[in-house]
C-alpha cells in the first residue's frame, strides 16, 4: 500500500510517518508542499498551466505504478493549499480516483465543505489521533477495494459491449437511452452522446405507415422494456441518423432490481443483406417455379435432385419419376456413350456447355432441347450442383426444316430446285468417280404447256405442273433426283446410269408418262416433253458442262419434232442422231 503524506509542517509529516510505520505501511512518500506534490505526481501546476506552451516545462505524468494508493494532505499549507491541490489532482484522469484524506486543524473545519465538493474523501482533525488515522485509513481501503472492483467491472463490461458485433442500446424506466455500444453507432450513425437523453420511440416512429407485423414488433418490444413482458424477440425497422429505416431483429429484455423496473435493454442487428438474400432466395424461387424453360438441379454425381414443372411440362416426367437418376438416362439413343462424355469433358474443363440435344418423353417420343448446363462450385473450387436449363425446340426445329425446305424447294411442285439439283449433281458425279460409275442428265422442256396457261389461266398451268411433277417421282428411283428448273423445264439426275441405254429407258419412260392425259376440272390437257441426255463421263466431267451440253440436247430433240429424247454428241452445240 503506497502512501502520500503532504504537509509542511515537519513535525507533523514525522508524526503521520510514524503512526503509519508502526501499523504496518512501509511505502510512504513525504512532501512539504502542494507543488511537491504534483510534481512528485508528474503533474503540471497552475502557474505552469499559465504559461506558454513552448515555455511550459511539465514533468511527464508518474506511471500508475508510482502513483499512490492514498493521500494525507493537510489544508492549510503556504503557496498551493490544500484545497488548490486537491482540485488539480480532480482534475487529471491519472489521478482523480485516488482517495484523499484531509488534515485539518480544529480552526479550519470551515473549509472541509469546501474540500469534499472538491472530491475529498475523508478528513481527520490535528493533532492526530492514531486509532481515528488508521480506522479511516482501513475504511477508505475497503471503499477503494470496492471501488476498484466496481471500475474493473465496468470496463469489462464496457469493453465486451464494445467488442461486440451486435448494437446495444439501454433505457431508463422513462425509455430514454442511457447508452449505445460502438456497434449500434456504427449502425444507426449517431454518436452516443447525440442520443443520450432522447426518447427512444425517436428511432421508432410510428406515424409512418408501416404494416401490422411491424406495428406488432414495435409493441411488443416496448411492452418488453417497460417490464410489462419478458424477453422478447422479433424483427422491425428502425431510424437512422439519414433519415433512413433499415430493418433489424432485435432481442428486447426489461431490466429489474428487486421486481421493480430500472430500465431495459435492446440488443438489434442490421439484417438487411438477409433480407436481400432472402428477396433473391424468393427470386430465385419464383424464376424457378413459374420459367416457361425446362430446370433441372444435380448434385455432383449428376443425379437429378429437383426440377421445375416446367420440365414436367416438356417431358412428361413427375418429379418422382426423374429423382435420383442420371440426366443422360433421359436422352435419346440418338446419341452414343462418347458425344455426352464430350459434354461433361466440357463442363469439367470450362463449367459450362450449351447445345443440341435429342432428349425422350415419357411418351417415348424424341423430342430437340437447346441445354445449356452449368456447374456451380463452393468457396474452395468444388462443384456443388449442375443446372441445367433446356427449352423443347422442336417447332423451332419445324420452322428451320421448312425454311431448309423452302430454300432449296420449287414451292409449287415441291420437287428440288436448280440450287439442290446442281448440289445432288456435284455428289453423284464425285461417287461415281470415286467408285468408276456414270451419272446420266436428263434436262426436260414440256411441249405444248404454253397453251394451257394462256386459255386456261394459271391455275390450269399449276395443276399440270404439279401432275408432272408426280409423274417423275413415280417413274424415277429413290435414288435418282428429280428437280424443277425453270416454269417448265425439268432436269433429273439418274445416279448409277450403267450404260446409255439404261439412261435412253429411263427416257421413253419419262415421255410415256408425260403424254398422258392429264385432267382439270370438265377438261383434259394433253402436253409432252422433249429431252436432252448427258452422260458423265463420256460427254464431260464437269458439271455445269454436263447441264448445258443436256439443255443443248433437248433443243435439238425439240427441233426433230418434240415429245422425243436427243443424247449430247461430244462436238460442241450438236446432237447426236440416237433418238426414240
Amino acid at each position: 500500500m503506497k502512501v502520500l503524506i503532504v504537509d509542511d509542517s515537519p513535525d507533523d509529516r514525522l508524526l503521520l510517518q510514524r503512526i503509519l510505520l508502526k501499523a504496518g505501511y512501509h511505502d510512504l512518500t513525504l512532501v512539504a508542499s502542494g507543488e511537491n506534490l504534483l510534481q512528485t505526481l508528474g503533474l503540471p501546476s497552475p502557474s505552469d498551466e499559465e504559461l506558454d506552451e513552448t515555455q511550459a516545462q511539465a514533468p511527464p505524468p508518474a506511471s500508475t505504478t508510482t502513483l499512490p494508493d492514498i493521500i494525507l494532505m493537510d489544508v492549510m499549507m503556504p503557496g498551493l493549499d490544500g484545497i488548490a491541490t486537491l482540485r488539480e489532482l480532480k482534475k487529471h484522469p491519472t489521478t482523480h480516483t485516488i482517495p484523499v484524506i484531509m488534515v485539518t486543524g480544529n480552526d479550519e473545519a470551515k473549509d472541509l465543505a469546501t474540500a469534499f465538493e472538491e472530491g475529498a474523501t475523508d478528513y481527520i482533525t490535528k493533532p492526530v489521533r492514531r486509532t481515528e488515522l488508521l480506522a479511516r485509513m482501513r475504511a477508505i481501503i475497503k471503499l477503494e477495494m470496492a471501488n476498484q472492483m466496481v471500475r474493473r467491472s465496468e470496463k469489462r463490461l464496457r469493453d465486451l459491449t464494445d467488442a461486440l458485433g451486435e448494437g446495444l442500446l439501454s433505457v431508463d424506466n422513462a425509455q430514454h437511452i442511457i447508452f449505445l455500444n460502438p456497434a449500434g453507432e456504427r449502425l444507426l450513425g449517431y454518436d452516443e452522446a447525440e442520443l443520450l437523453g432522447r426518447p427512444m420511440g425517436d428511432l421508432f416512429p410510428t406515424q409512418e405507415p408501416m404494416d401490422s407485423e411491424v406495428a406488432l414488433a414495435n409493441q411488443e418490444m416496448l411492452e418488453a422494456l417497460q417490464g410489462k413482458t419478458g424477453q422478447v424477440w422479433g424483427e422491425t425497422f428502425v431510424s437512422t441518423s439519414d433519415g433512413h429505416r433499415i430493418p433489424i431483429a432485435f432481442n428486447a429484455s426489461p431490466i429489474l432490481d428487486n421486481h421493480i423496473l430500472s430500465g431495459g435493454v435492446l440488443a438489434f442487428r442490421d439484417i438487411q443483406e438477409r433480407r436481400r438474400k432472402e428477396e433473391r432466395l424468393k427470386l430465385a424461387a419464383n424464376i424457378f417455379e413459374n420459367s416457361q424453360e425446362g430446370l433441372v438441379v444435380m448434385n455432383p454425381k449428376r443425379e437429378i435432385i429437383d426440377i421445375n414443372p416446367a420440365f414436367s411440362y416438356i417431358t412428361g416426367y413427375a418429379r418422382e419419376d426423374v429423382l435420383g437418376q442420371s440426366m443422360d438416362a433421359l436422352r435419346s439413343n440418338r446419341h452414343d456413350k462418347e458425344e455426352l462424355l464430350e459434354i461433361w469433358q466440357q463442363v469439367t474443363q470450362t463449367a459450362r456447355w450449351q447445345g443440341e440435344v435429342w432428349s425422350k418423353r415419357r411418351s417415348g417420343e424424341d423430342y430437340p432441347e437447346w441445354l445449356s448446363i452449368q456447374a456451380l462450385s463452393d468457396d474452395r473450387g468444388r462443384v456443388t450442383h449442375y443446372i441445367g436449363l433446356f427449352s423443347d425446340i422442336t417447332t423451332r426445329k419445324i420452322a428451320e426444316e421448312k425454311l431448309k425446305h423452302q430454300a432449296f424447294h420449287d414451292p409449287l411442285t415441291g420437287l428440288p430446285n436448280r440450287t439442290l439439283m446442281e448440289d445432288r449433281l456435284h455428289q453423284a458425279i464425285v461417287k461415281a468417280n470415286r467408285y468408276g460409275g456414270t451419272v446420266a442428265i436428263l434436262y426436260m422442256d414440256l411441249d405444248r404447256f404454253k397453251p394451257v396457261n394462256d386459255n386456261y389461266g394459271h391455275e390450269a398451268g399449276d395443276a399440270v405442273l404439279r401432275e408432272i411433277s408426280a409423274r417423275l417421282r413415280h417413274v424415277l428411283r429413290q435414288s435418282d433426283t428429280a428437280s424443277r428448273v425453270g416454269g417448265d423445264e425439268f432436269v433429273a439426275i439418274l445416279a448409277d446410269a450403267k450404260e446409255d441405254r439404261f439412261a435412253t429407258g429411263v427416257a421413253d419412260k419419262l415421255i410415256s408418262a408425260i403424254q398422258e392425259p392429264i385432267s382439270f376440272g370438265d377438261h383434259s390437257f394433253k402436253v409432252g416433253t422433249s429431252i436432252g441426255i448427258a452422260i458423265y463421263p463420256t460427254h464431260s466431267k464437269r458439271p455445269e458442262t454436263l447441264v448445258k451440253m443436256a439443255d443443248g440436247a433437248m433443243y435439238c430433240a425439240k427441233q426433230a419434232g418434240r415429245n422425243c429424247y436427243r443424247i449430247t454428241s461430244p462436238a460442241e452445240d450438236a446432237c447426236s442422231e440416237e433418238s426414240n
